[in-house]
């Protein structure tokens, strides 16, 4: 290499360090929102996170994803017993899962059939657990996956049906509850799920929840 082409070679190091560190010092608003809600949601510190689902009365993580709705019947739920439970613990929110990966809906969705609105309960658990800790001073969150082995929403076998679902559930969720503070996604892009952000598109959910 010669003395040109080193000169050449430094500079342009010395170039793209340069605006690697600007980027870096200068993220732009984007960065600073997300920092903001990043901070906000580590303020929060001590929330109550409920796994509510038929695997409740299975005594599985995650059951037989043809499970019966007939075997989800809590008779005596009591949501607002929750929200008072986490206010006394000096909980600042709950989180409640509304749909596992067995592709069980605990609310009155117009997406599939496979929901609590056709087990015996027939009571949407969503907005019962959104209505009681809102009363109680509490922040709303709610757990939504997309992994689903019930409508067969899993690798390789995605289909645009499966995407329609996924954005029709989302929009159910953020939709009909109120305010909700945070959306908590799991089984996407995760080694264990193996759905890629390609397989369901980022950008189309992530613009979905910000619209």
């Amino acid at each position: 290499m010669n003395i040109k082409s080193i000169v050449l070679t430094a500079i342009l190091f010395i170039s793209i360090s340069s605006a690697t560190k600007a980027q870096l010092l200068n993220p732009g608003p984007e960065a600073a929102k997300l920092n903001a809600l990043q901070q906000r949601f580590v303020d929060d510190r001590f929330g109550m996170f409920i796994h509510f689902n038929i695997p409740t009365y299975m005594n599985q993580d995650w059951p037989d994803p043809e499970a019966s709705p007939e075997l989800f019947n809590p008779k005596k739920l009591n949501a607002d017993q929750w929200a008072k439970a986490a206010k006394s613990a000096n909980m600042t929110y709950g989180c409640l899962t509304t749909k596992h990966h067995s592709g069980f809906c605990i609310w009155d969705t117009k997406s599939t059939d496979y929901s609590v609105m056709n087990s015996p309960y027939k009571k949407d658990v969503v907005k019962q657990f959104a209505d009681a800790f809102r009363a109680n001073g509490l922040k709303v969150m709610l757990y939504y996956s997309i992994l689903d082995t019930h409508h067969k929403l899993r690798p390789n076998q995605i289909t645009p049906d499966h995407i329609k679902m996924i954005k029709t559930q989302i929009t159910e969720l953020l939709t009909k509850y109120g305010k909700i503070e945070a959306l908590i996604i799991d089984g996407w892009d995760a080694p264990w799920s193996r759905i890629s952000y390609d397989d369901v598109p980022f950008d189309d959910i992530y613009h979905l929840v910000k619209s």
